[in-house]
């Protein structure tokens, strides 16, 4: 019935109240009144739409056979496919690898395997693989968001780990890569997970993404500086979104975590320019 209602050409969150109030009239009818109770509870989940769309389609684009790699050949291909991912818009170009380079400084200091860091460095090249279903428009716009444009922008973790859960071994890499914008009290997207839920990598990717975004230069505005980047992530622990012990250690290694985040952004947005420059 839903896939019946529901606009395939319009983004499946701006229809959810129109859904949820057509769904709620066949109450008694298509319905009994315990299935249209339970359809109501669980169209909270914005998670739970986007399965009910997407899912079958993306398994069926990233099902088939992939060769077996070594741990560093992937960190290079995905360096590469990040690149892909962020050179779509100048607002965006040096970003994963900013936060890939922060995620994988932040494992080395919580004292993750070097495995897990190099998954943590992978996770954070494709942590915003979703938003190559995201308009460009979007992306660069600047301004504030209309809740229309906002719904579209919280598809894109949900599509970056469906898509790397289809990659043999990726499990922890699509659950670390996927969760950035889950929050520990709750109130992030699209999954609203908790702190029980998230473990230590969805935890540094979190911190990393926030790190990266107020600290790296963009089109429209300069990065942060230290003072203000240090209050912001402050805030970011006290509302409850973020890990205090990981921040902590963050602002207790502030300069090597920046620099390792700087550098990494230097270079990317150097193949970005010369890139530009090829065209």
């Amino acid at each position: 019935t839903i896939s019946v209602i529901a606009d395939t050409k319009q983004p499946i969150l701006n229809q959810v109240k129109n859904i949820v109030c057509i769904a709620d009239s066949m109450r008694g009818t298509e319905f009994s009144e315990e299935a249209a109770d339970t359809f109501k509870m669980i169209s909270e989940n914005e998670f739970i739409w986007f399965d009910l769309m997407f899912r079958p389609a993306i398994l069926l684009l990233f099902t088939g056979e992939i060769r077996r790699v070594s741990l560093e050949e992937t960190v290079s291909l995905t360096q590469l496919m990040s690149r892909i991912i962020d050179y779509r818009s100048s607002f965006t170009a040096m970003h994963s690898a900013g936060v890939a380079a922060s995620a994988m400084k932040l494992g080395e200091l919580t004292g993750m395997t070097r495995t897990e860091c190099m998954m943590m460095k992978i996770a954070g090249n494709l942590h915003d693989i979703g938003k190559l279903k995201v308009p460009r428009s979007i992306l660069e716009k600047n301004g504030r968001l209309t809740d229309e444009e906002f719904n579209i922008i919280k598809e894109h973790p949900y599509f970056t780990r469906l898509i790397l859960m289809g990659v043999d071994g990726f499990g922890k890499i699509a659950d670390w890569a996927g969760f950035h914008h889950e929050k520990l009290n709750g109130r992030g997207y699209p999954f609203g997970f908790g702190a029980d839920e998230l473990d230590l990598g969805s935890r540094i990717m979190a911190v990393a993404d926030i790190f990266s975004a107020i600290t790296e230069v963009r089109p429209y505005r300069d990065g942060m500086p230290k003072e203000q980047a240090i209050k912001v992530m402050r805030e970011n622990v006290s509302s409850g979104a973020i890990c205090g012990d990981i921040t902590a250690l963050l602002l207790d290694h502030y300069d090597e975590v920046d620099e390792a985040r700087s550098s990494a952004s230097r270079e990317a947005g150097k193949r970005y320019f010369e890139s530009l420059d090829r065209r």
